[in-house]
């Protein structure tokens, strides 16, 4: 009787990776360059990432792995971003390092808030963290 239910699990986890792969793609051009434009100190990206918000309209989750010249430190910063992907319209930080290195305001303040803790966000972050 344990069999089936450890074989659904199993198929799930599978089924659940599948459609991640395909929809966690790299942030575009004009997501990171809203982003980077509001960062005062030099940086370059190493890798991005952007996801579709499930509960925020036409809004995406960003996450840049970034190194910030001038501290000499690697930093990864989550962002929501609302708009086309290629016509972003306003930024708001989710994490600590997107508020200190770009000043957006805090998603966390929105009337449906998005914080570190959203699926996406997390999503985001274990992708940028991974070698």
């Amino acid at each position: 009787m344990g069999r089936p239910v450890v074989f659904g699990i199993i198929i799930s986890c599978i089924l659940v990776g599948i459609v991640i792969a395909d929809i966690l793609n790299p942030a575009s051009q004009q997501q990171t360059k809203a982003i980077t434009r509001a960062i005062k100190d030099p940086i370059t990206v190493i890798k991005s990432a952007a996801l579709k918000s499930s509960r925020h309209r036409n809004s995406y989750y960003v996450g840049l792995n970034f190194v910030a010249h001038e501290l000499e430190m690697i930093g990864i910063g989550i962002w929501l971003v609302e708009g086309d992907p290629h016509k972003p319209k306003v930024v708001y930080s989710i994490n600590a390092t997107a508020l200190v290195f770009s000043k957006y305001p805090k998603a966390s303040r929105l009337k449906s808030p998005a914080i570190l803790s959203d699926h996406e966000a997390q999503l985001i972050l274990d992708f940028l963290k991974a070698e």
